[in-house]
């Protein structure tokens, strides 16, 4: 994770060509967008962490149901913490 967070994640953001970067967790309902607009990268990410929310693609022109994207992932212990 601290690979992807640091090192990837400011590799990608120096690349003219991306748009968004989403990390999407594995041990709990939980994605990170985040958005570039306009040449600029918005501060912040857009957190989902509700089975109900979407995540939209803007460069490909879709939105992906979360809980579809978790429908057969078993859940882990460390959400019950």
């Amino acid at each position: 994770m601290r690979r992807d967070r640091v090192l990837k994640f400011e590799r990608y953001r120096q690349l003219a060509s991306v748009e968004q970067i989403v990390f999407v967790y594995q041990d709990s309902v939980r994605f990170e967008s985040w958005l570039r607009q306009h040449d600029e990268w918005l501060p912040e990410p857009i957190l989902l962490v509700r089975p109900e929310d979407k995540l939209t693609l803007p460069a490909l022109g879709i939105s992906l149901d979360v809980a579809a994207i978790y429908e057969s992932v078993t859940p882990s212990p460390l959400n019950d913490l």
